[in-house]
Order: structure tokens, then sequence, then C-alpha cells
């Protein structure tokens, strides 16, 4: 995240997730979860 910073990114950012689905209800969870994540850690 520092060097996108540094060249001032501004576009689109693909973050992928592999799962094993012994849950169908966990990959929805985990997604959200890993939304709130990434919010908190790039501030937005």
């Amino acid at each position: 995240m520092a060097s996108l910073r540094r060249a001032n990114f501004d576009g689109w950012l693909v973050v992928e997730q592999d799962r094993v689905l012994d849950d169908p209800e966990q990959p929805l969870r985990d997604a959200f979860g890993a939304r709130e994540y990434l919010r908190a850690f790039v501030g937005r």
C-alpha cells in the first residue's frame, strides 16, 4: 500500500481470497470481514 500511495495510484485493486467451501455461509462472512479490514487499512 505504501508503494501505491507513493505512486499516487488511484485505480481499482483486486483482492482474492482462496477458501475451502465447507460452510456455505462462511465465504460471505469472510468477504464482509475482509472488506472491513481493508477499509480500515486503506482508510476509506
